[in-house]
């Protein structure tokens, strides 16, 4: 009897375990990447790709880095991996952790000389991205401040031509909203923004559109499809006969044109 018992005891010892029933390890890195760099003071630009199962990625739109290539260098066991973007002026480098649990996206960007990196965060979606918010819906809007308005120059100059029209992309990048400007090709523009979500009303934002070519500062109102649009003020460049000047107005007319 005790032998039986005995080799009872080592059978059970043997017989292989369920691992299942172990917490998973490391990370299947594949998915579709939304970053954001500190390009400068205030200004945040997009690095977005899309990361295949077998570690081929394809940038998306919109994108601020002109690049001819990305190269994956994955380590999914540390749910990390390195993507170098081979552009015209050198190799960036970013190093990027995912958080397994809430896909979120930290590291840092480095370019050629580079001592330090900077910072870049986002998603990696692992599915269509999720649906906004019921007043703010994702997507590329236009802002404009049309000329038929009292835009003002201080030189005297003709302010006849003055308009503005600045194109966006809103979105949520994990639960931050972000606006975007665009340029006319549909790529990030190297551009600044200043956003303010209004703690009185969620679906107003108050945002400055900072560019070399004008500033704007507006409050936009989202209601679903609904969106509207309250100027504070703008600045403009004007051109003509070989020269430059600034038009100016105040509470201006505008409104949000969606694509």
């Amino acid at each position: 009897m005790l032998a039986r018992l005995l080799v009872a005891v080592a059978l059970i010892g043997c017989t292989p375990k369920d691992d299942s029933a172990k917490p998973a390890t490391g990370c299947n890195l594949a998915g579709t990447y939304r970053l954001r760099f500190d390009a400068r003071v205030g200004q945040w630009l997009w690095f977005r790709f899309e990361l295949d199962k077998s570690m081929k990625a394809k940038l998306l739109k919109p994108q601020a880095i002109d690049a001819k290539e990305l190269t994956i260098d994955p380590d999914p066991a540390a749910c990390k991996l390195a993507v170098i973007a081979k552009t015209e002026r050198g190799d960036l480098l970013a190093s990027l952790t995912v958080d397994k649990k809430t896909n979120a996206v930290t590291g840092t960007l480095r370019g050629v000389g580079m001592r330090e990196g900077i910072s870049i965060t986002g998603v990696r979606d692992v599915g269509p991205i999720p649906p906004s918010e019921v007043c703010v819906r994702s997507g590329i809007y236009t802002l404009v401040i049309p000329s038929e308005q009292e835009w003002k120059s201080k030189d005297g100059h003709s302010c006849d031509t003055a308009i503005v029209r600045v194109p966006f992309l809103v979105e949520y990048v994990g639960d931050k909203l972000v606006l975007d400007q665009l340029d006319k090709d549909g790529n990030a523009a190297w551009a600044a923004e200043d956003v303010y979500v209004l703690d009185t009303d969620p679906c107003s934002i108050e945002v400055r559109f900072r560019h070399d070519d004008w500033y704007t500062y507006a409050t936009i109102t989202f209601a679903g499809d609904k969106v509207t649009a309250t100027g504070s003020s703008a600045s403009v460049e004007v051109s003509g006969g070989g020269d430059v000047w600034r038009c100016e107005i105040k509470n201006p007319m505008a409104w949000i044109e969606k694509s």
